[in-house]
């Protein structure tokens, strides 16, 4: 987005340096190889968005186009040409079909949330600048027709607004725009609009301590309802980080904004080492993926073999192999089973009637051997997981 930014603001004048235009189109072809097309949604719709308002293209000429998209494809073509010889067109199928356009329609359904949640979360996701970016609002839609401004609210506007309108939502699909949000927020700060003065800035600046004192509250009130204890040997950096969050708002309300900022970063930095470090390990049952981890590697047979239905986070993919098997449905998983005699299947317990339904019609009579309960942080729900295993 920098490159981007670069060869807007010079306005079609002259074509940017090498090494500028290089990282642009290297960025857009490590982009795709991390996530496919949705880098070009981001620099895409900030590119549409200004040529559209200016009504012109030609800016776009300083980012040497030509030879550019081919540095972008020597990148990214190598694995596509790969992933089409070693899984055929099954691969880009299940991506673009069932996971891109499944998270446009009902799919993804156990990610649904309405629009404007996106907005509702960065109070949450953007803390401890969220409030200050919100009174800076009024200086980014003031100051719209500089150049800087404009590209900034080009990069943020419309691709908020396609991932408000998506049914499937997660917190992290909108922090591409974070660090545009973040330099509109700095300008306006050093341009003294964002401050004490501003209307009603004084009572709602206490989000520049809202999270760490939520948390204080709702980190114990967690661990006891999930069944963890209170949690009090990994609180004490939590309220530290509370106690520095407050007096980062009192920064704010003596004008020292630029202060108050460093000191809700001092405190944001606090907590991250405080909940990820010493209250995360406590939440045992947020260990979901190392459990059934752990019950894998008691298969010992020669050439194992593993699926899971239900349960897809990556972090299962991890710690248990790449050639993990992810079923759809219970017919899938009681076949798997039934294809080898050193294999082990999690199922949800979503899915535990089809499973056993299909069993019945199978060949095989797998082992339960345990049972893996705990708390999914990304799906927001509890979990029950059978482990099922067939062994010689």
């Amino acid at each position: 987005m920098g490159g981007l930014a670069r060869a807007y603001l010079v306005k079609g004048g002259a074509r940017l340096p090498w090494p500028t235009a290089l990282l642009f189109w290297g960025a857009v072809g490590l982009g795709i190889l991390i996530k496919g097309p949705v880098i070009l949604l981001f620099a895409g719709l900030a590119a549409v968005t200004l040529s559209i308002q200016d009504r012109r293209i030609d800016w776009l000429g300083a980012l040497r186009p030509g030879p550019g998209i081919l540095i972008t494809l020597a990148i990214a073509a190598p694995w596509f040409i790969a992933i089409t010889w070693r899984a055929g067109m099954d691969f880009f199928a299940e991506s673009a079909g069932q996971d891109m356009l499944g998270k446009l329609g009902t799919a993804q359904i156990y990610h649904w949330a309405p629009p404007g949640t996106y907005l509702a979360l960065f109070f949450v996701t953007f803390w401890p600048a969220a409030m200050l970016s919100a009174i800076a609002v009024p200086f980014a839609w003031a100051n719209r027709q500089v150049d800087v401004v404009r590209f900034l609210i080009a990069w943020i506007v419309p691709a908020w607004i396609v991932f408000e309108i998506v049914p499937t939502k997660l917190p992290h699909y909108v922090m591409p725009v974070y660090p545009a949000i973040a330099i509109v927020t700095a300008i306006a700060i050093c341009h003294a609009f964002v401050g004490p003065h501003r209307p009603l800035s004084r009572p709602f600046t206490i989000f520049l301590a809202f999270v760490p004192l939520g948390l204080v509250i709702g980190l114990p009130l967690a661990g006891m309802h999930l069944g963890d204890g209170p949690l009090l040997f990994g609180m004490p950096l939590v309220v530290v980080s509370a106690l520095i969050g407050l007096w980062a708002w009192r920064r704010f309300l003596q004008g020292a904004v630029i202060s108050a900022t460093m000191t809700g970063v001092l405190s944001a930095m606090v907590l991250s080492v405080g909940v990820f470090q010493f209250v995360q390990p406590l939440l045992r049952s947020l260990q979901v993926s190392p459990d059934l981890a752990a019950v894998a590697r008691t298969l010992t047979c020669p050439d194992p073999a593993f699926a899971t239905l239900g349960y897809r986070e990556p972090s299962l993919v991890f710690l248990v192999g790449t050639d993990l098997v992810m079923v759809a449905s219970g017919e899938e998983a009681a076949a798997f089973l039934a294809d080898g005699n050193c294999r082990m299947a999690f199922v949800e317990r979503r899915f535990q009637q089809e499973f056993t339904e299909a069993l019945r019609e199978s060949d095989v009579t797998p082992a339960l051997l345990t049972r893996v309960e705990g708390f999914n942080i990304n799906g927001g729900r509890r979990l029950d997981i059978g482990v099922y295993k067939v062994t010689p």
